[in-house]
C-alpha cells in the first residue's frame, strides 16, 4: 500500500532538488592517507528557510548551515552526505527529471562492493579507480547540463 503523504513529499522533494539542489561526489585527499576518499553529497541552498527545514524533516537527516548572499540576505543550506545522501537520492530517484541521470550515476557509484578492513588499507587501487570513474562521469554530466 502506498502512503500518499510520503509519496507526495518525495515528489515535492525531487522537484526542489531538481531545481535548487546539487548532487555530487566529493573527492577528499588527505596528507596522512595515501589514497583518496569519495563521498556522496547532496545539497540544497536557498534563502527560504521553511523549504530547507521541510527537506530535513521529510528525510530526518542532514545538517542545515546558515550563510549570507552578497546582498546580506540569509541563505540556508541543507547538506546530506554518505549513506544518508544515498538514501535520499534513492528515495527521490523515480521522481527526478533534470538530475535523474546524475542520481542514477550516484546509485551506481554506491553499488560498488565495499571493501572490509581498516582505513587506508581496506581499498584496492582497482576500487579507487572505479570510484574515480564515477566521479569523472558525474562531473561530465554536470558539465553537459544533465
Amino acid at each position: 500500500m502506498i502512503n500518499l503523504a510520503r509519496h507526495t513529499n518525495l515528489a515535492w522533494s525531487a522537484g526542489i532538488i531538481d531545481g535548487e539542489g546539487c548532487i555530487f561526489i566529493h573527492l577528499q585527499k588527505r596528507k596522512h592517507r595515501p589514497l583518496p576518499s569519495y563521498v556522496i553529497n547532496l545539497r540544497v541552498k536557498m534563502t527560504h528557510k521553511v523549504t530547507v527545514n521541510k527537506l530535513q524533516d521529510i528525510f530526518n537527516c542532514g545538517s542545515i548551515y546558515i550563510g549570507k548572499t552578497p546582498k546580506f540576505k540569509n541563505t540556508y543550506s541543507w547538506t546530506v552526505a554518505s549513506t544518508n545522501a544515498e538514501y535520499v537520492i534513492g528515495q527521490i530517484l523515480p521522481f527526478l527529471v533534470t538530475k535523474k541521470e546524475q542520481a542514477e550515476t550516484i546509485m551506481e557509484f554506491a553499488s560498488i562492493p565495499k571493501h572490509k578492513g581498516y582505513p587506508g588499507n581496506s581499498r584496492s587501487h582497482e576500487y579507487i579507480e572505479r570510484q574515480h570513474s564515477y566521479y569523472l562521469k558525474l562531473k561530465e554530466l554536470k558539465h553537459e547540463g544533465n
